[in-house]
């Protein structure tokens, strides 16, 4: 074990939990994909180099069979994913032990805790105290050429690490808290392009991609409007023209059908949007795509 790693010991024989180190990256990233999840291709890197207290891998007789993230994203706000444990360990108390365990080790119970649980786990995470709150669905398509006509008042803008301001207010009313800390970490990737778009030198709404381990995510996407998240969609499309993209698009958007026609998108697999208390209210009618199931 990495010298650098926490160790939390449970009553279970042979089992202990660590946080993860670099070396697991590998290890989490073949659990995601057997799980068909197609994440960004460099997001568990990323958790595991800024966050490495919030990745946690379960070990069984000194191998890893579980993984869990609980990104603490401000002082009051957390998030949970990758929630998984490899098939044969299934049912045998490692997952529930991991989660337990971590949430007393990082003193949790102090934190409204959001999490984008697979269907079949709901009754699970209900008797732990998570409730449903909406359903977001992965949503899939090609990305077209579009050569519609913009109008010469929308100007398209590039951002990484000089974010504006807007942006953050944006993310405030879509995610429930603050979280521009972690947002200035996550638009400095290299891997990413954000963009956003201004009419008459007001930010109407903004969107960002990144390369998956199948194709690309599209994600986030907080605008005013639909009009403004379909631009930024299709700017966004030109770039990666006859590749596989996927949006997660919380269902109850009153424009969700929109997108699933105007980008001839499919219905991939859902998901629940739970927490364990009840969270601000937020602009739903703002979100068109989110982060990341595994994070927000």
């Amino acid at each position: 074990m990495d010298s650098s790693a926490i160790k939390i010991t449970t009553t279970i024989p042979d089992y202990y939990i660590r946080t993860a180190t670099q070396e697991d990256v590998a290890f989490v990233k073949n659990m995601v994909a057997q799980e068909n999840w197609n994440l960004g291709e460099n997001d568990i890197d990323f958790f595991a180099e800024h966050y490495p207290n919030d990745l946690y891998i379960g070990v069984y007789k000194e191998e890893p069979i579980a993984s869990f993230l609980r990104l603490l994203i401000n002082d009051s706000f957390g998030f949970c994913g990758l929630f998984i444990v490899q098939e044969e360990y299934r049912d045998m108390k490692f997952g529930i032990t991991l989660a337990l365990e971590t949430y007393k080790y990082q003193n949790a119970d102090k934190f409204i805790l959001g999490k984008d649980g697979v269907l079949d786990q709901v009754p699970m995470y209900e008797k732990n105290g998570f409730v449903t709150f909406h359903t977001n669905a992965r949503l899939i398509g090609i990305a077209k050429s579009s050569s519609a006509r913009i109008s010469k008042e929308i100007i398209f803008h590039a951002f990484s690490t000089d974010i504006p301001e807007e942006i953050f207010e944006f993310d405030k009313e879509c995610f429930r808290t603050d979280r521009r800390e972690f947002l200035e970490k996550w638009f400095a990737r290299e891997d990413l392009l954000g963009v956003y778009v201004s009419r008459e030198d007001v930010i109407q709404g903004y969107a960002a991609i990144r390369k998956a381990e199948n194709g690309y995510v599209i994600g986030p996407i907080q605008c005013n409007t639909y009009g403004d998240a379909e631009i930024l969609i299709r700017h966004l499309s030109n770039i990666i023209v006859g590749q596989q993209f996927y949006i997660e698009v919380p269902k109850n958007q009153p424009h969700f059908n929109c997108l699933m026609e105007d980008f001839e998108l499919t219905e991939d697999f859902n998901f629940a949007r739970m927490y364990n208390k009840k969270p601000k209210d937020i602009a739903i009618n703002k979100i068109f795509g989110n982060l990341s199931c595994a994070c927000g």
